[in-house]
């Protein structure tokens, strides 16, 4: 190789790693991305292991999930903290989050749900999945822990399509805190390839009758693995998928002009449901999903009564119109409906 190609190889590689770098800036600049710790000697499945607390924790905000029927009584939202420990193949995820009460379950009740909490992964694609059980062609693996049960590994393609997963469940732990709360502790084998790995976490409270869909949920949060070479491609779109640089001030406007506050709830009053409660869109939706529902309604279609119809073809259509403006209108709604939490 001439010095000439060696030096332009060189200058691609400076180029490319600091094109790296600055997604990785906007990731956690968004509060996206957070670093998983390398835990040579394994992972203990105690949540009260000493070796945990030298794990850095990322604060993430569960909310309560009203994408499919808002609740009247909406309870305030719940922080979760989380560290990912990896060893090898292994990754160790400990949850963290406040519930006043241990529910477990009571064969004499029909009322009585446990406390739970669930760990959700996407695999690599185009683009981020939708937060709620994954899409058709976009699948998500969750390991779930329900108190007095064993832990199980789950599998999902959209809303209704819940089932076993093949592969060992992973190993959980829980225990109650001392600041009334739960620590929780699951173990398992790497579910997807993806570097960063994108993960959400959900949690259930059976004082408040949590089960289902009632529960409280966080958006995709990404986690950077020790040892397991970072897809900079990858790494490329989830920044654009972080991105939002429109006027939200501007998009507030918006949303009344283009009639989105005639079937969307925007500020929490309940008493729209036309269409899916918007106002924590920001808190569970990344920007890039946000966009894309905007531009294209049809290609995921939350399945409630009153938000579809059938197509000429006899497949469920949006009711809502696709988004016909300006580039920078279209950024400014985003920026609007991103800060809705």
């Amino acid at each position: 190789m001439s010095l000439r190609g060696a030096l332009t190889l060189a200058l691609a590689a400076i180029l490319a790693t600091s094109a790296a770098a600055d997604d990785a800036a906007t990731l956690r600049g968004a509060g996206r991305l957070s670093d998983a710790a390398a835990a040579a000697r394994g992972v203990s499945l105690d949540p009260l292991a000493p070796h945990w607390q030298a794990v850095p924790a990322v604060r993430l905000v569960a909310y309560p999930q009203t994408s499919i029927a808002a609740a009247a009584d909406r309870s305030p939202p719940r922080e979760v903290d989380v560290r990912v420990a990896v060893a090898g193949k292994t990754v160790a995820v400990r949850l963290e989050w406040p519930d006043e009460t241990a529910d477990g379950w009571d064969t004499d009740r029909t009322d009585a749900f446990p406390d739970a909490a669930a760990v959700q992964f996407a695999a690599q694609s185009d683009v981020l999945p939708y937060i709620g059980m994954g899409e058709p062609q976009q699948p998500v693996r969750l390991w779930l822990w329900r108190h007095q049960r064993r832990a199980e590994v789950l599998a999902a393609r959209g809303f209704g399509s819940l089932e076993p997963a093949r592969g060992s469940p992973p190993n959980a732990q829980a225990v109650r805190t001392g600041r009334g709360g739960w620590a929780l502790v699951l173990r398992g084998e790497r579910p997807f390839p993806a570097n960063p790995l994108p993960m959400a976490v959900a949690v259930w409270d059976g004082a408040e009758q949590g089960r289902a869909g009632r529960k409280y949920l966080t958006a995709w949060h990404l986690v950077r693995l020790p040892g397991v070479k970072v897809d900079r491609a990858w790494l490329r779109r989830l920044a654009e998928e972080a991105r939002s640089t429109g006027d939200a001030a501007r998009g507030r406007h918006l949303v009344v002009d283009h009639g989105c506050n005639g079937c969307h709830d925007l500020q929490g009053t309940h008493t729209i449901d036309a269409g899916p409660d918007l106002s924590i869109a920001g808190g569970i939706h990344w920007p890039g999903y946000l966009r894309r529902s905007l531009l294209n309604p049809n290609a995921f279609i939350v399945p409630h009564v009153g938000y579809m119809q059938p197509g000429t073809d006899g497949r469920p259509v949006s009711l809502m119109p696709a988004f016909e403006g300006s580039s920078q209108d279209l950024g400014d709604l985003v920026a609007y409906l991103a800060s809705r939490r």
